[in-house]
C-alpha cells in the first residue's frame, strides 16, 4: 500500500502544518479492518471529526484520503462545527463556496481556522498573544464567522501604535457584531500615550478612531433618556449602527493561513478598487455620527446624497464630490470633498491609503469644519476641525486640521431591514 502524501505538501500555497500525530480511528478498529470499511462510513467518521484530526486520518494512505479528501466532507465539518459548537450561526459558506469552491485544500484552510477559533474561544483572554491568530482570524471574520460574537474580545488589549492593521480590523468587526461593553477595551482607549485624537495619520489610526466612535455612540444612545442636548427640538432621530454582518465587503476574499502581508494588500486593495468606483458613493443615502473632543456626541447626521462634481484644473484629484441639502441637530450643511489616493505619507514612507478632505458648511449660521477622513471597508472615517491656527469658517483643502473630534460615515443600506 502507498503511502498518501502529507496534507498540504503538494499545495505551494498552503503556509500551515498539521502536527505529526497518529490519525485518530474508533476504538477497537484496527488500521486494516478501517481501511476495509466502505468509503460512505470513512467520510461519515471523518465528518465526526474536528478538521485536524480528519486531515490526519486523511495522510494514512491513498483509499482513505481519496474518500475524505473532498471539500464536501471540510464543509460539512464546518457545518457541523456551527450547529453543535458556536452559539450563533452567522458564518457565509457562500462566500467561501465563491472562493474555495470545489478545492479540498481551500474548505480545509476555513474547517481548521474554524477549530483553531473554537479553541481560543474556550480560553479566557485569546488576545493576549496576538501572533496566535493574526494570520487566519481575520479572514474568519470577512466571512462572517460567529467567533466575532465571543465575549473574549472584552479581553483585547491592542495598542494603536503597535497592533498590526489586521488586529484593529479584527477589533472593528468584534465591535460590530457584540452588544457587550467591552469595559477592557475602553479602558485601554483611554490610555494610549498618544491619543488618537491628536496624533497618528497612518490606517492603523482611523480603525482605532472608528473603535473609539462605536464604543462611545454605543454608549451615549444607552444612557440618553430624552432629547438631544442642547436642542431638544433637532429634528433628527436616532439612527443605528451598522452590523458586521450587514457591511458588504467589496473585494475578494484573503485565504485563512496566507502569508501575513497579503492581509495590508487585501486591505488596500479593497480601498482602490471602491476609490476607482465613483459610483460606490454617488447611489444611495449616507449617514453618520460626530464625537466632540471624546467627550460628548451630537444628534447622527443624515440625508447625505453625493453627486460627483467636475474637478477643478488646479486640483488633482480623482473624484471630487458634493452633496447638498444634509442635516444634522445643529441645522442643514453641505459637504464639498475631494478623494486623493495618497502613495507616501510625510516620512515618505508607503501607505496606499484613499483619502477624503472635505467642507462642512452649515448653511443656517455660516460655520464650517474641515474633514480629513480615510476610506475604509467600514465606509469613511476620521477626524474633523478647523484648520491648525484658526477657528470656524477659516478652513480650507489642503490644510493640516486642529482635530477637535471624530466622523463616521456609512451608507443607509446596511442598516436597512432585510425583507
Amino acid at each position: 500500500m502507498t503511502e498518501a502524501k502529507p496534507f498540504g505538501v503538494d499545495q505551494a500555497d498552503f503556509r500551515f502544518s498539521i502536527p505529526q500525530a497518529q490519525a485518530p480511528r474508533p476504538a477497537n478498529i484496527s488500521s486494516a479492518e478501517l481501511i476495509a470499511l466502505p468509503d460512505e462510513l470513512i467520510v461519515q467518521i471523518a465528518i465526526s471529526c474536528d478538521a485536524v484530526p480528519a486531515l490526519r486520518l486523511s495522510s494514512t494512505c491513498q483509499k482513505i484520503r481519496a474518500a475524505i479528501y473532498d471539500s464536501l466532507v471540510f464543509r460539512s465539518i464546518l457545518g457541523e462545527s456551527q450547529k453543535y459548537e458556536w452559539k450563533r450561526d452567522s458564518l457565509d459558506l457562500n462566500a467561501i463556496q465563491t472562493v474555495a469552491q470545489k478545492s479540498p485544500a481551500l474548505w480545509a484552510r476555513y474547517a481548521v481556522a474554524d477549530q483553531k477559533a473554537w479553541n481560543f474561544a474556550l480560553k479566557e483572554a485569546p488576545l493576549d498573544i496576538p501572533n496566535d491568530f493574526l494570520h487566519w482570524l481575520p479572514e474568519l471574520f470577512i466571512v462572517k464567522h460567529p467567533y466575532m460574537y465571543d465575549q473574549s474580545w472584552s479581553h483585547c488589549r491592542p495598542n494603536a501604535q503597535s497592533a498590526p492593521l489586521r488586529q484593529l480590523f479584527c477589533v472593528v468587526m468584534a465591535l460590530l457584531a457584540s452588544d457587550d461593553y467591552m469595559f477592557n477595551l475602553h479602558q485601554v482607549m483611554h490610555s494610549q500615550d498618544r491619543p488618537i485624537l491628536y496624533e497618528g495619520l497612518d490606517a492603523r489610526t482611523f480603525l482605532w478612531a472608528l473603535c473609539e466612535i462605536i464604543m462611545f455612540t454605543r454608549s451615549s444612545m444607552r444612557t440618553r433618556q430624552q432629547a438631544w442636548p442642547y436642542n431638544s427640538a433637532a429634528i433628527v432621530p436616532d439612527i443605528a449602527l451598522p452590523r458586521a454582518s450587514q457591511i458588504p465587503l467589496q473585494h475578494r476574499l484573503v485565504l485563512p493561513f496566507a502569508k501575513p502581508q497579503n492581509f495590508d494588500k487585501w486591505y488596500t486593495k479593497h480601498n482602490e478598487s471602491i476609490f476607482t468606483s465613483p459610483d460606490y458613493f454617488t447611489r444611495g443615502t449616507w449617514g453618520g455620527y460626530y464625537t466632540y473632543m471624546g467627550q460628548s456626541m451630537d444628534p447622527p447626521m443624515i440625508n447625505i446624497n453625493f453627486r460627483e462634481v467636475p474637478t477643478p484644473h488646479y486640483r488633482p484629484d480623482k473624484l471630487r464630490l458634493r452633496a447638498e441639502g444634509c442635516r444634522d441637530g445643529v441645522g442643514p450643511f453641505n459637504l464639498t470633498g475631494g478623494f486623493t489616493h495618497s502613495d507616501r505619507d510625510a516620512n515618505g514612507n508607503g501607505r496606499g491609503e484613499v483619502e477624503f478632505t472635505a467642507m462642512k458648511e452649515y448653511t443656517n449660521n455660516g460655520t464650517a469644519w474641515l474633514w480629513d477622513l480615510r476610506l475604509t471597508p467600514f465606509g469613511l472615517v476620521g477626524f474633523w476641525g478647523p484648520h491648525e491656527g484658526h477657528g470656524p469658517g477659516h478652513v480650507h483643502h489642503n490644510a493640516r486640521i486642529r482635530r477637535l473630534g471624530m466622523v463616521w460615515l456609512w451608507k443607509e443600506e446596511w442598516t436597512a431591514p432585510t425583507a
